[in-house]
């Protein structure tokens, strides 16, 4: 047991400081932008520090998902979190105090992409837009099926 702890313990040192090693990406969540073999760079970062569309990686039991922050909701001290292609959009709620370290950038067939690329901005901006849309699409559809349903019974 004191193992599995000493193992989490480095991996999250690793996670932290990770411009010096950095981490293996996992996964196909974060499709396009973080792809199965990229290698990440992260900062470590405070949630005060965190924004909205900031890929981040967190501690959820003995794994380190990373995933893009789409709404913060400083009332329940969470993040929103979810991944960019995953079917259903679920999202995750995670605590401030769980967020470990902000992605700056990653590195794939070696060449670096930085957070602050005019590719990875566009990316970030089409994902915030398509979460805005569908969640202004489920305040707008129960209005829209009311309508239907008032206007069959006149």
């Amino acid at each position: 047991m004191a193992s599995d702890a000493r193992r989490l313990a480095a991996r999250e040192a690793q996670l932290s400081h990770s411009q010096r090693y950095p981490a293996y990406f996992h996964g196909r969540t974060m499709l396009p932008i973080l792809q199965e073999g990229d290698n990440v760079e992260t900062e470590p970062v405070t949630w005060q520090k965190v924004r909205r569309g900031d890929v981040v990686t967190y501690r959820a039991g003995d794994k380190f998902p990373t995933r893009r922050v789409v709404a913060i909701d400083r009332g329940a001290r969470q993040f929103v979190i979810m991944g960019d292609s995953i079917p259903g959009r679920r999202e995750y709620l995670v605590p401030f105090d769980q967020v470990i370290a902000r992605v700056v950038r990653r590195r794939r067939h070696d060449v670096w992409l930085a957070t602050t690329s005019f590719t990875w901005r566009r990316r970030t901006m089409r994902m915030l837009w398509a979460d805005t849309l569908r969640r202004a699409t489920w305040l707008a559809f129960p209005r829209a099926i009311w309508r239907v349903v008032r206007q069959g019974r006149a």
